[in-house]
């Protein structure tokens, strides 16, 4: 079923869905999905450090009989990963397992979204979502860590497309999960509920903010004995409009450059009358914008709004979402201009390179000098693109593993795959033009 525009009669620049591709075609695009989260799983390292590590430490205490641990991070997530860790008894050990849990959890979200949407909107544009999102986002590099960023994403970007689309009870508790395993995000929350609030004229939708705040508020009571204990109070001291500039913006931490797709429009393509689900999905696309907006706002005000020794913008990754659903809806539009074509193939190998430098390099690089990031040469690498963990290794160069040259050709391959419609058409309208040129004859020229 398609989602996309349909081909309009007169101008040849105009956008319309690009078929499924067949059976073969939709085979081969499930096998590099499923292929990617495998190799993701081999290929790429699987650590527990820094706030990972302590939310390990956290739930080994708890699993031990030690009681729940009164430090600030939230027990959600790692509560559900509890089952890894009893598993870590039969085989290996329960820290190989627990490091893999944002790997699952990012499964089970393709695999939800999946399923909402396989009968809704082109299926072709749902496997294209996927393997930007597992290529070409900044996915592959939070999913080698066990910080809460990707349960909080996953759950509340997964939840709120359920609520849109008809799984109201499930969406909504998905979001509220998710939110609270992130306190900080319940503004986000209230972002996107306000959109949906104004959009559908129905005030109940609120709820999911009261039982989001009241799941925080319940954990800081059992944990710190006051439910307003959450040990954040102090930290939103950094000046709101030099953080957002800097979150929007900045060489080493700026949303534009790790998810571009957020610049290229979507509604046009979307929001078609007659189109199915068209209008819906675009809704979804507004949401998810609504809640990265207030996550802007939110760490823009907060002191360590960069995320510290972390590679790119950590408390953004919700991004993830809707740029790459924005790029994956350029990508399945044919009879484009050449000009939209251009801008979707430049968008595409940057969203890879992202994709690769998070996943090969992360911040490697740039250990000698950018370690202590309150120093200058901190500042240095989240300001200046030379510096940037994003564009250092076309600087200084690093040396690579097997594994990592491994998952470097399977990005290579997916790019090669997502590519070559667009690669062919420009090349075909390129030299169609060139042949079509004539040097002018003298007598013309008299």
């Amino acid at each position: 079923m398609d989602v996309t525009l349909p081909r309009r009669a007169v101008s040849t620049s105009a956008a319309s869905p690009r078929p499924d591709g067949g059976v073969w075609r939709a085979r081969a695009e499930t096998a590099l999905i499923l292929g990617g989260l495998l190799a993701n799983a081999l290929f790429l390292p699987h650590t527990l450090f820094g706030d990972g590590e302590k939310r390990y430490l956290e739930l080994a205490q708890l699993l031990q009989g030690l009681g729940f641990s009164t430090d600030k991070y939230s027990m959600i997530g790692p509560l559900v990963s509890a089952p890894l860790w009893y598993l870590g008894a039969l085989y290996r050990d329960p820290t190989w397992w627990v490091a893999r849990f944002n790997l699952i959890v990012f499964a089970c979200g393709l695999a939800a979204i999946w399923l909402l949407l396989r009968n809704q909107i082109n299926r072709a544009l749902l496997r294209r979502f996927f393997l930007i999102l597992i290529v070409g986002s900044m996915f592959p590099n939070h999913l080698k860590a066990y910080y809460g960023e990707v349960f909080t994403a996953v759950l509340a970007g997964v939840g709120l497309l359920a609520a849109v689309f008809g799984r109201r009870v499930a969406g909504w508790l998905s979001v509220a999960v998710g939110v609270a395993n992130t306190p900080a995000t319940l503004i986000a929350l209230g972002a996107a509920l306000a959109l949906r609030v104004w959009s559908r004229r129905r005030l109940r939708v609120l709820l999911v903010a009261v039982a989001a705040g009241c799941l925080i508020l319940l954990e800081n009571w059992v944990r710190r004995g006051n439910p307003l204990a959450s040990r954040y109070e102090s930290g939103f001291t950094f000046p709101i409009i030099f953080g957002v500039l800097s979150l929007l913006f900045s060489f080493g931490k700026g949303i534009v450059w790790f998810a571009p797709g957020l610049l290229l429009p979507v509604k046009r393509r979307l929001t078609v009358s007659g189109v199915n689900a068209g209008a819906q999905m675009y809704q979804v696309y507004l949401l998810w914008l609504a809640f990265l907006a207030g996550l802007i706002l939110v760490y823009g005000h907060w002191y360590d709004w960069s995320g510290d020794w972390f590679w790119g913008p950590r408390f953004l990754l919700f991004a993830s979402l809707p740029a790459s659903f924005a790029l994956a809806v350029w990508l399945s539009t044919r009879d484009a201009s050449w000009v939209a074509r251009a801008i979707t193939l430049v968008a595409l190998a940057w969203c890879v390179w992202v994709g690769i430098n998070g996943a090969v390099y992360d911040q490697a690089p740039l250990l000698p000098y950018c370690f202590v990031a309150s120093s200058p040469d901190g500042a240095a690498c989240q300001y200046l693109p030379q510096t940037s963990v994003l564009w250092s290794p076309l600087v200084t160069g690093m040396r690579m593993s097997v594994k990592s040259w491994l998952w470097v050709l399977y990005s290579l391959v997916v790019f090669g795959y997502l590519a070559w419609p667009l690669a062919a058409s420009l090349w075909r309208e390129a030299w169609q033009s060139v042949r079509g040129w004539r040097l002018p004859r003298l007598a013309d020229l008299v």
